[in-house]
């Protein structure tokens, strides 16, 4: 029963995708997005057992905005553009998109998050700096080692339609760790 279900998810997935690419990524990304600051919210609070601590809906906007206008349509045309640049047929194309990814794409993608989300959350552009030159690289180091993983099963089993919905699923932890961070 609940294989069917998914399966049906699934294949209504992959008709929004089809008429809408742009749309249905972004709000996918979005919403994925938005959930991660609640969810550290609740593992912060559980393993600190602090009732008065509060969810930052400034955070949760920053978060949403930034998966809608950044990583759904960023991600949707980067997955595309490596599938092209390095299309299945060539030899070690997997690996090939995987350099790119986690060589060229994971650090500017992670620098624009840091800077894009501090800013909407309120802080100063001195302040995200510093924020940055705090956090980025030890942000990256830890990116490096949970996405890595995560983008060799998606660009070698996880059809093309589908990589910006795997990657969001992913990223509900990576953006809980995130909004603990950022």
């Amino acid at each position: 029963k609940m294989s069917e279900i998914l399966l049906s998810l699934l294949l209504k997935y992959n008709s929004a995708v089809q008429r809408r690419p742009f749309l249905v990524k972004s709000l996918t990304s979005a919403t994925i997005a938005g959930l991660g600051p609640f969810l550290n919210y609740y593992i912060q609070r559980y393993r600190k057992g602090n009732a008065a601590q509060k969810i930052v809906y400034r955070k949760v906007i920053a978060f949403i905005l930034f998966g809608f206008f950044f990583t759904g349509p960023i991600t949707h045309y980067f997955y595309g553009l490596a599938e092209k640049i390095f299309p299945a047929s060539q030899s070690y194309a997997v690996l090939k998109r995987l350099l790119l990814d986690r060589i060229v794409f994971c650090p500017l993608f992670l620098l624009l998050f840091f800077v894009v989300t501090n800013l909407l959350e309120g802080r100063t552009p001195k302040e995200t700096e510093k924020i940055v030159k705090q956090k980025f690289v030890d942000t990256l180091i830890t990116n490096w080692k949970v996405w890595t993983p995560a983008q060799v099963i998606n660009f070698k089993y996880v059809p093309l339609n589908f990589r910006v919905l795997f990657a969001s699923a992913v990223a509900l932890g990576w953006n809980a760790y995130l909004a603990a961070s950022s």
